[in-house]
């Protein structure tokens, strides 16, 4: 019986009252106009064309589900594995361990067990350790929020050569409103180290003469460097530069190119950027 009148035939003996024999009805016309509106749009299949296509589509699922299981399974082992070395007081056990607890992955997600393998890690010298310990206390995680606490391990973190932790510090310098000069040198020591995002935030220093000096033809060349190496948010700024006239070289060619490559990553502020760049363009 084919699926429309099955459903008509559902609703006849339905004995639940006239509400449900009018959402029935509803259903059947919202079925009926979707079955018309769309049997132009591809040719009609054989049952047996519908029951290939139904199989390879639950095999590929089938195969999704299988992966995943055995990720998860990977990803236990992995947990299992940091879980002995920690025992031990294997610094990389510890961290791997306190990793499995803060995402909840291969373990159950239990923030204050992470934060003491963190601190168990710190005290054997681990600058990924102290600056893990600094983003709890910058966001107040399981923690009272302490800037000031989160600064000390971001520092500590960051003299170790952290690329990382130098970016966290100097954006801690850097809403501090009193020491930008010393938050754009933090930025500098992160650029040597190829870190994306801090060579974007010493592009900004130059920018806005965070640090008390103005270049915007070095910013923008700082910018270039960062969006090569993946930043988004350097995209993004490149294309607001080609478009806001700020005295930069970039033609707006580029702008669009950089904004579409941001867009491309499912960036909303991008999408709109590249929706300007086409109506700019025209």
């Amino acid at each position: 019986m084919p699926k429309r009148y099955h459903t008509v035939y559902v609703c006849r003996r339905g004995r639940f009252g006239k509400v449900i024999i009018a959402l029935c009805a509803l259903a059947i016309v919202t079925f009926a106009t979707k079955t018309e509106s769309f049997a132009g749009d591809r040719p009609a299949r054989s049952f047996a064309q519908r029951s290939a296509t139904d199989h390879e589509m639950f095999s590929v699922l089938g195969l999704a589900i299988r992966d995943a299981k055995i990720r998860l399974g990977e990803t236990r082992a992995a947990c299992d594995r940091h879980a002995v070395d920690s025992s031990r007081g294997d610094v990389k056990g510890m961290l791997g361990l306190a990793a499995c607890f803060t995402a909840g992955s291969g373990r159950p997600k239990r923030l204050l067990r992470a934060k003491a393998l963190f601190e168990a890690a710190a005290a054997r010298g681990s600058a990924e350790a102290h600056l893990a310990l600094g983003q709890f206390y910058r966001d107040g995680a399981v923690v009272s929020k302490d800037l000031k606490r989160a600064a000390n391990y971001f520092r500590r973190a960051a003299s170790a050569g952290l690329a990382e932790a130098m970016v966290e510090y100097g954006l801690v310098l850097r809403r501090s409103q009193t020491n930008h000069p010393a938050a754009c040198r933090w930025f500098e020591r992160s650029a040597h180290a190829n870190a994306r995002n801090g060579i974007r935030l010493l592009g900004d220093c130059f920018a806005y003469a965070i640090g008390g000096q103005l270049d915007r033809a070095y910013a923008i060349k700082l910018y270039r460097k960062a969006a090569r190496l993946g930043d988004n948010t350097a995209r993004l700024k490149l294309a607001g530069h080609a478009f806001m006239g700020t005295g930069s070289d970039i033609a707006r060619w580029e702008g669009c190119e950089w904004a579409a490559r941001s867009a491309a990553r499912n960036n909303i502020a991008a999408m709109q950027a590249a929706a300007y760049c086409l109506n700019a363009i025209r």
